[in-house]
């Protein structure tokens, strides 16, 4: 019988923060590769204004971001990286928005399979998923070599359309027959679109505009 799953974007959707700002407070403190940090800083926050007057489209600054964000972790021993991705976890669920954190245990209740979906590092949403009791897990992996972080992604990141390709083959990998008309899937950016349209019952979550035009025009619920 295929399953009804239920796709949960992260950053924004089901916590009301990002993770990128939660990650580098976390490392400041524990003063763990701060140069990496400002470098990624350096490198990326003067693209912005190329942003906001269009020179520069705003999904390719986010790839950008994404992709350079495992800077942070250059040369990090995977434990050390575990005790901070277990910091920034616990400190997220501070930030959960209680609407829909009520509608994913009720996909748990109803039996749905559950699926944190983000272009966030993985192990870092696999701590998190730790803490509700999650067990599935599709996020950017990272390289690591000789037991520490190379600062890279295995590519693709899971962005965009390649969110779609990465839930797909991850099903896939474990035998998962899905009944997409059937299952749903919450998310907040217009750069989800892909991941909302592959099921029956899409949910914009807090919406940027452009993803909120989009619901409106499909008729898409709409959550707040």
């Amino acid at each position: 019988m295929a399953a009804v799953i239920a796709v949960f974007d992260f950053d924004g959707t089901l916590v009301s923060t990002s993770v990128w700002p939660t990650l580098v407070r976390a490392q400041w403190r524990r003063r763990l590769n701060r140069l990496p940090l400002v470098l990624h800083l350096m490198a990326h926050y003067p693209l912005y204004p190329a942003v906001r007057i269009g020179i520069l489209p705003e999904e390719r600054f986010r790839r950008l971001w994404a992709e350079h964000m495992p800077w942070l972790l250059w040369r990090m021993a995977v434990p050390q990286a575990e005790q901070l991705f277990g910091e920034v976890a616990r400190e997220l669920l501070d930030a959960l928005r209680p609407g829909v954190a009520e509608r994913l245990r009720w996909h748990q209740s109803q039996g749905h399979l559950v699926v944190l979906l983000s272009a966030a590092f993985e192990p870092l949403l696999s701590a998190f998923a730790a803490l509700l009791g999650l067990e599935h897990v599709v996020g950017s992996p990272l390289e690591v070599r000789d037991g520490r972080y190379t600062g890279r992604v295995s590519p693709p990141i899971c962005m965009g359309e390649n969110k779609v390709r990465r839930l797909q083959q991850y099903l896939g990998h474990l035998g998962i027959s899905v009944d997409w008309g059937q299952s749903y899937a919450y998310a907040d950016s217009y750069t989800d679109e892909a991941v909302l349209r592959l099921v029956g019952h899409p949910i914009a979550v807090c919406p940027d505009q452009r993803l909120a035009e989009v619901a409106r025009i499909s008729g898409w619920t709409i959550m707040q």
